[in-house]
């Protein structure tokens, strides 16, 4: 038995409606298609298993890459620290290396999360959206290690390195030894919180400057949709 004409309405625009919240919302437009005869008990189920699988599914994605994306930081960053003593000075290239894949790395998740999890395509705002909390969720993961690195182990070497580097900088700047002094003293006297700080910040702009250009590149128009308008 058919619904009355106006279930017929709703059920059609629900079917649209999910379409449009999400590409891969197509196969629940079927399911409700043929299970029209159990009733809107039945297409409420089907709609909050949807739900469900927007909000826990792609943010299990997001975890994920963002940890990928933190693992390599991670691995990047640990290089860097051991590259300051001379017998692993070229642990500096390897870790350069790493942390120029970054835009690589979120680009080839992106890839994946497109065509395997949206059938192909995504809009460039939902790019957009994955590349911050991609990055988001990377530079949460990679600030904390920081922090326990600068807390518990000794990176008295590292800083030295870093201060001189800083000299030579500071003075191209043509500033007073007594000025130079003094911003030296103030980031020798900074705590793992503060070095954490400085770092996340850097991963911070890293990320907003870079995730539009890689939404950019990675989005994908979905060239099914006016079809599935048409057929509505």
């Amino acid at each position: 038995m058919k619904y009355p004409l106006g279930r017929e309405i709703f059920s059609t625009n629900l079917e649209m409606t999910l379409h449009y919240l999400h590409p891969s919302y197509d196969y629940m437009a079927k399911i409700m298609t043929i299970r029209r005869k159990e009733g809107n008990a039945e297409i409420k189920k089907y709609i909050n298993l949807s739900l469900i699988f927007l909000l826990y599914g792609e943010n299990c994605v997001l975890l994920q890459d963002g940890a990928i994306l933190g693992a390599v930081w991670i691995a990047s960053f640990a290089l860097t620290m051991w590259s300051v003593f001379p017998p692993h000075a070229l642990w500096g290239v390897f870790a350069n290396i790493l942390a120029l894949s970054t835009p690589f790395v979120v680009a080839r998740r992106l890839k994946a999360f497109r065509d395997e999890a949206l059938e192909g395509s995504i809009s460039f705002r939902r790019s957009l959206f994955y590349c911050w909390q991609t990055f988001f969720n990377a530079t949460l993961l990679l600030t904390i290690v920081q922090f326990l690195w600068f807390k518990f182990l000794n990176t008295s070497v590292f800083i030295s390195t870093l201060m001189e580097n800083y000299k030579v900088i500071l003075q191209s700047y043509n500033l007073t030894q007594a000025e130079v002094n003094t911003i030296i003293e103030a980031l020798a006297m900074m705590k793992p919180v503060g070095w954490a700080a400085t770092f996340m910040i850097t991963e911070i702009i890293v990320g907003t400057v870079l995730s539009p250009l890689i939404a950019a590149l990675m989005s994908r128009k979905r060239r099914k949709q006016q079809s599935f308008v048409n057929q509505q």
